[in-house]
C-alpha cells in the first residue's frame, strides 16, 4: 500500500486490530491489475480446497459462460463466487488477540457457502486459530422469523463439549504468502502478535451473494452462550465475565436494538453479581467486573437497569 495507507478507510476491530479498505476507485485506489492476481489467486485456492470449479467461473474468465448464465438463472447451475470486502489487517506488537467467533449471524446454510481468506504478508506469526473438532460437532445458530434460535439443546451441547474453550483450537507458524480459506460457518479467533514489529495480512469474501454483512453482527462465544441458555442465564452472566478482556459489553451498536441488548446483558451480569453497581452514584458511571471473592447476586430486572441507566422505563 506504500505511503497512501494513510488515505485509506481504517476502523479498529477486536483485538485492537486495525482494518483498511482496500477501494476500487477514489483518492488510493488499489490497482485493478493487483486486484485481478488477488482473485486469480483465491480461485486457485478455492479449487485446491475441493470448491466446485463450476462456481469460480465467474471469478476466474470475469463472465459466465451465456448458455450456463441462463442455466444459472434457472437454478441449474450452482450460485457463481465472487471476492468482496477486500482489507488490510495491521496488528500492532502483543495485539491480535479476540476472542473464538464466526464473522456473521446468517443462516447455517449460508453460513456454509461464504468463505474468508486470509494471505499472510509477515514471516514467523501465528495464524488465525481454527478448531480441533470436526465441523459438524459444533452447532451454528438457527433463528426463526422473529430471532428464535430453534436449536438451542444443539447449541448447549457444542458449549458442553467445549468447542467454545480456546484449547480446542490450534493456531501454525505462517510465513509471507502463506494462505487460509474457511467457511463462515467455522468458528476461529485471530491470535496475539508476539513479534517485535505489526503483522499484516490480507483478508477477503468468496461469496455468492450480493449482500455485504461482513462485521455487520459477529457471533462471539459469550453471545453464543446467550442463544444457548437464554440472555438472563447463569451461563451467559460467566460467559461475558470469561471474556471480559475483550469488552464485550462494547460490542453492541447506539442503536435502539443494540441499547436494549447492553441493558438486557447488564441485567443479566447484575443479577449473577459478575459486575459492580452503585445504585446512589452518578448515571453512567464505570461498570466494574466483580472479582471471584467479590460475586454476590444482586437480582434486577431489565427495566429496573434502564431506569438506573437513564431514568425512564424501558
Amino acid at each position: 500500500m506504500g505511503e497512501d495507507i494513510a488515505t485509506r478507510k481504517k476502523q479498529r476491530i477486536v483485538g485492537e486490530v486495525e482494518q483498511f479498505a482496500m477501494p476500487q476507485s477514489g483518492a488510493s485506489p488499489w490497482p485493478t491489475k493487483l486486484r485481478a492476481l488477488w482473485h486469480a489467486l483465491v480461485a486457485l485456492l478455492a479449487q485446491h480446497a475441493g470448491v466446485d470449479p463450476q462456481q469460480l467461473q465467474l471469478l476466474v474468465n470475469g463472465r459466465v459462460p451465456p448458455t450456463e448464465a441462463a442455466g444459472a438463472r434457472k437454478g441449474d447451475q450452482p450460485l457463481q463466487l465472487h471476492v468482496q470486502d477486500e482489507k488490510l489487517l495491521i496488528a500492532g506488537r502483543q495485539k491480535g488477540e479476540q476472542a473464538p467467533h464466526f464473522d456473521r449471524d446468517d443462516s447455517a446454510d449460508k453460513l456454509k457457502q461464504v468463505y474468508t481468506i486470509i494471505l499472510y504478508l509477515t514471516d514467523g506469526v501465528d495464524s488465525t486459530a481454527f478448531p480441533q473438532f470436526p465441523l459438524d460437532e459444533f452447532a451454528v445458530p438457527e433463528f426463526d422469523a422473529h430471532d428464535v434460535v430453534q436449536n438451542a439443546a444443539a447449541m448447549r451441547a457444542t458449549v458442553e463439549r467445549g468447542c467454545l474453550n480456546k484449547e480446542r483450537y490450534d493456531r501454525w507458524p505462517v510465513r509471507v504468502g502463506d494462505m487460509a480459506l474457511f467457511t463462515q460457518a467455522t468458528m476461529h479467533f485471530g491470535t496475539k502478535n508476539n513479534i517485535l514489529h505489526e503483522r499484516i495480512a490480507l483478508f477477503s469474501v468468496l461469496t455468492p451473494f450480493d449482500e455485504k454483512r461482513q462485521d455487520d453482527y459477529q457471533i462471539y462465544s459469550w453471545l453464543y452462550v446467550g442463544f444457548a441458555y437464554g440472555e438472563q442465564s447463569r451461563e451467559s452472566a460467566e460467559a461475558l465475565w470469561q471474556a471480559r478482556d475483550f469488552e464485550p459489553l462494547q460490542r453492541f451498536s447506539a442503536n435502539a436494538s443494540g441499547r436494549r441488548s447492553h441493558e438486557a446483558y447488564i441485567s443479566c451480569l447484575l443479577r449473577w453479581g459478575y459486575i459492580r453497581w452503585n445504585p446512589h452514584a452518578r448515571k453512567n458511571q464505570p461498570l466494574r467486573w466483580t472479582a471471584d471473592s467479590e460475586r454476590r447476586p444482586s437480582p434486577l430486572s431489565q427495566d429496573a437497569v434502564a431506569r438506573l441507566f437513564y431514568g425512564e422505563e424501558a
